[in-house]
């Protein structure tokens, strides 16, 4: 049941992915063509991805009553439609068919809304996987999750390199493609790993142990945010440290954030499984080669040093994320799989939002402040991963 229940729920994640990352890489460079600030194209991607932090726990409680696969069609049928919505507004923008503080008013929405109705894809999809997993071929399950997600980024990343500026409609066109095919594939392949009780209302469930997750909680928030709030930055700092143009920066911070990802992919679907390290021993190997990585990119002076000392952050994050996931599902039971997922949403949903935010007010203070943060925020997750391990 492992490998052909995880087929179709990889496709879904990849195709969530593409559809996420297009829009993150694209949106920096195509929010001032906009007419937006740097601060308003921020909150876009920031305050969409806080409202993941509203509806992770709901949903997470959700996929435990309804089952994991209807949670899980919900929101790639709600990614789909929303992913069209914001495509039109973004198109109507660019041709002045709409001004620009009604734009901006019309995509925050459309973003938030989109937020509201996909919040459980990543906790049923992290449930789905410790459905169907043991405890043994934990860390190698979440490793391929985060492959998935990191392959939809690959493209993301692809698309807005061929698209640039000039073509960004027609990025948003195969996006939308994929996510059709997705949607099919979920409502006519994809099971039901768990049985549900027939008495939804005699589902009991003992309180969550937050003292014993909340290491690992802390560095869900943290990793993500570090990875959006680079995704933000790497745009600007193109254009503004290295002086490329618009459309050049677009191509050249999608093609960074490819690499990184297919960096990020081996290592989780190829290497993870391979190594004799314990998930939390991933942990603290992955914080510092990604904290090596910014120091690297802190003193970067080229556009192709930025973009090598990125992969070798992706290589830092394939560890860590995926020996985090499988210590977090491993420090709960099976029936709190959900739950937990639906907790860590939260922090997911922190870290995606105050990354741009975050790295939007650091670039404007200096090109640099990104990164030396990026820095001492992987000290700390390394102590903090240290400690967790001694314990353990």
């Amino acid at each position: 049941m492992f490998a052909n229940s995880l087929i179709p729920l990889l496709f879904i994640l990849v195709s969530n992915g593409f559809a996420y990352s297009f829009f993150v890489i694209t949106m920096p460079s195509v929010g001032r063509q906009m007419d937006f600030s740097d601060t308003a194209t921020g909150a876009v991607v920031g305050l969409s991805a806080l409202a993941l932090t509203l509806v992770a726990p709901i949903w997470g409680n959700l996929c435990e009553k309804w089952g994991r696969r209807r949670v899980i069609l919900i929101g790639i049928v709600a990614t789909t439609a929303f992913n069209v919505a914001s495509a039109t507004l973004i198109q109507l923008r660019l041709e002045l068919l709409l001004g620009t503080q009604l734009a901006f008013v019309l995509l925050l929405s459309t973003r938030l809304l989109n937020s509201l109705f996909t919040g459980g894809l990543k906790p049923a999809g992290q449930a789905f996987i410790a459905d169907v997993t043991s405890a043994d071929s934990r860390a190698k399950g979440m490793g391929l999750m985060g492959a998935a997600f990191g392959v939809g980024s690959i493209l993301g990343g692809f698309s807005a390199s061929l698209s640039g500026s000039q073509h960004l409609l027609a990025g948003y066109v195969a996006i939308s493609i994929l996510l059709l095919a997705s949607c099919f594939v979920t409502a006519v392949y994809l099971p039901e790993p768990r049985k549900q009780p027939d008495d939804s209302a005699a589902i009991t469930h003992a309180p969550l142990p937050y003292k014993r997750i909340s290491g690992f909680l802390l560095i869900t928030f943290l990793g993500l945010m570090l990875f959006s709030l680079l995704q933000h930055v790497i745009p600007l700092t193109l254009e503004d440290r290295f002086l490329l143009s618009n459309d050049m920066a677009i191509r050249r911070s999608g093609m960074t954030m490819m690499l990184t990802m297919i960096v990020m992919i081996l290592t989780q679907s190829l290497l993870v499984g391979r190594l004799p390290l314990v998930p939390r021993n991933l942990i603290v190997v992955g914080s510092v080669v990604c904290g090596c990585a910014m120091i690297a990119a802190t003193f970067s002076h080229t556009p192709a040093t930025l973009m090598l000392s990125m992969c070798v952050f992706g290589f830092g994050l394939g560890l860590l994320f995926p020996g985090n996931l499988a210590s977090l599902s491993l420090s709960v039971d099976n029936d709190s799989q959900g739950r937990v997922a639906g907790v860590n949403g939260i922090g997911q949903g922190l870290g995606l939002a105050s990354g741009p935010i975050a790295g939007s007010f650091l670039h404007n203070y200096t090109y640099h402040a990104p990164y030396i943060v990026c820095v001492i925020i992987m000290v700390s997750i390394f102590m903090m991963a240290f400690v967790l391990r001694r314990k353990a």
